[in-house]
């Protein structure tokens, strides 16, 4: 098994889970970011968020609001998003696995944070390898859970107000001015 990421100075690097045990992911780039190609059914989109104060690379727009979601953790103090890739093989079979994020906590945990809503052909092996690699890596590997409907439509209306660009100078954060 094999770990790939873009270190905090923009290199791409690669070990072992073992090996990438000190590197503070969390706060690590992309590793690559996502595209835009025909035929593909989800929109690209970025975060701004007031937990890093910096814009997150999300992939969807279901992983925007799972960003969303970690913005409002209270005990969450950094995140990123699409910052590895696990290649594993099993035997003949062989593929990658990507957390969705990493983020610290407050306590100092450092979580991989599996990709919200997504089923794969091959999803039984990616959790697995997943798995693997937390345990030796010191990750909790764990699962975010996107609400829908009115909760949804809630959590966009509130995230907006952390938005810089959506404040006057000197207003106070999350009160509209007249």
């Amino acid at each position: 098994m094999r770990v790939r990421y873009r270190d905090v100075d923009g290199r791409v690097r690669e070990g072992g889970p073992d090996q990438v045990r000190a590197v503070p992911l969390e706060r690590c780039e992309p590793l690559r970011e996502p595209h835009a190609y025909n035929g593909r059914t989800s929109i690209l989109t970025r975060y701004w968020s007031a937990t890093t104060g910096a814009m997150v690379v999300c992939g969807s727009e279901r992983l925007m609001h799972a960003a969303m979601l970690l913005d409002f953790d209270a005990a969450i103090t950094c995140f990123s998003a699409c910052a590895t890739e696990i290649a594993w093989e099993d035997g003949s079979a062989h593929g990658t696995a990507s957390p969705a994020f990493f983020a610290r906590t407050a306590d100092g945990r450092r979580l991989a944070i599996v990709h919200p809503g997504r089923a794969e052909p091959d999803g039984a092996r990616e959790r697995q390898a997943l798995e693997m690699a937390a345990q030796a890596a010191g990750w909790t590997l764990t699962n975010l859970d996107v609400p829908i409907g009115v909760r949804l439509a809630w959590l966009k209306v509130v995230a907006n107000f952390r938005f810089p660009e959506g404040r006057e100078v000197g207003a106070r954060p999350g009160r509209a001015s007249p």
